[in-house]
């Protein structure tokens, strides 16, 4: 099979990377694995199919993504728990397509539902 492999740096050196057809895993900056989810276990704890279209680590290392079919951003937990399922933003959006944590730890969405950019304070 041929496809990309998105990857993502963490920070202190961890890796995610994953593709639509296989489970995404987290690997340490030596390339072990650390953790991995799979839909079975994902199942578990959400019976509806999540199709996380960003990923981001919040400061606690949590891994955190958006999902377009629930319109929502959802955490997973740390590598070591998954899985977790926790929504963090369950309305309000249209099509989240992108996130990011800003320094002063405000979560971004890029909305492409409709063409904006939205901010959610931790407060």
């Amino acid at each position: 099979r041929t496809g990309t492999w998105p990857s993502i740096l963490m920070e202190g050196g961890c890796w995610l990377s994953g593709r639509a057809s296989a489970c995404p895993g987290i690997f340490s900056a030596e390339m072990d694995l650390i953790g991995q989810m799979d839909s079975f276990g994902l199942n578990l704890v959400f019976p509806s199919r999540i199709h996380a279209t960003a990923v981001a680590f919040d400061k606690e290392g949590r891994v955190i993504v958006t999902d377009v079919c629930s319109q929502a951003v959802i955490c997973l937990g740390k590598p070591e728990e998954f899985p977790i399922f926790n929504p963090l933003i369950s309305h309000g959006l249209s099509y989240p397509v992108g996130l990011t944590y800003t320094a002063d730890n405000s979560l971004v969405v890029l909305d492409s539902g409709d063409h904006s950019v939205k901010v959610y304070s931790s407060t």
